[in-house]
């Protein structure tokens, strides 16, 4: 994991490597190679029941959707299907509002047994406030995913965002996010050769 703020140097973390990790990663080292939930879908990919096996803190949302939505009905090349939800975000005044949005996936290509599947966040609520739009922007998303047909998983996706919100927080305010999330499927690594263990000589007999 990495992270760079503007004015700062970028922070990275490497579980395999760093005996320590470095400041504002420990929660995150805290979870690596142990199991944090147990999560059962259907075959659409909605989430049916969820065991979290870590406790949670008070103000942190329960996750909803935790794979990409696949349609009950075929699809062919360049066929889409749409999920809605809705993101709660602050106004100016401190009150709460429910944006409405929506997931918008296309069938882009099938090449090995893999589906190339568009990704894209629509926003469909009417939106006249840049404050409102600063928070919506680090919500969507952008990119593709390489779906194995057979296997029923992901196997890799990248989203990637660009976007320039002017006076969210007066005029002169500026905010510029840029976000990138790559996620590859591991394959099992295949045992390597081992030494063996020196094989004991023969027992000489005393003189």
């Amino acid at each position: 994991m990495r992270q760079r703020l503007t004015g700062r140097e970028e922070v990275r973390y490497n579980s395999q490597t760093d005996n320590k990790p470095p400041v504002g990663f420990e929660d995150v080292a805290k979870t690596v190679g142990i199991p944090l939930s147990v999560v059962t879908l259907n075959a659409q990919g909605s989430v049916l029941e969820r065991q979290d096996k870590r406790p949670r803190a008070a103000n942190q949302q329960q996750e909803g959707q935790i794979t990409i939505p696949l349609p009950k009905h075929p699809v062919a090349i360049g066929d889409q299907w749409k999920l809605p939800y809705e993101i709660d975000v602050t106004l100016r005044d401190g009150r709460h509002k429910k944006v409405r949005t929506r997931q918008v996936y296309t069938l882009k290509r099938v090449a090995h047994g893999v589906a190339t599947i568009g990704v894209e966040t629509q926003i469909l609520t009417p939106i006249d406030d840049k404050a409102v739009e600063a928070q919506l922007v680090q919500r969507e998303n952008a990119g593709e995913v390489h779906f194995d047909i057979k296997q029923g998983r992901i196997v890799g996706q990248q989203m990637d965002l660009d976007k320039h919100v002017v006076g969210f927080s007066g005029p002169a305010s500026s905010l510029h996010y840029v976000t990138r999330f790559s996620e590859t499927l591991m394959r099992d690594t295949p045992q390597t050769a081992r030494k063996l263990k020196p094989v004991a000589g023969p027992t000489l007999p005393p003189r």
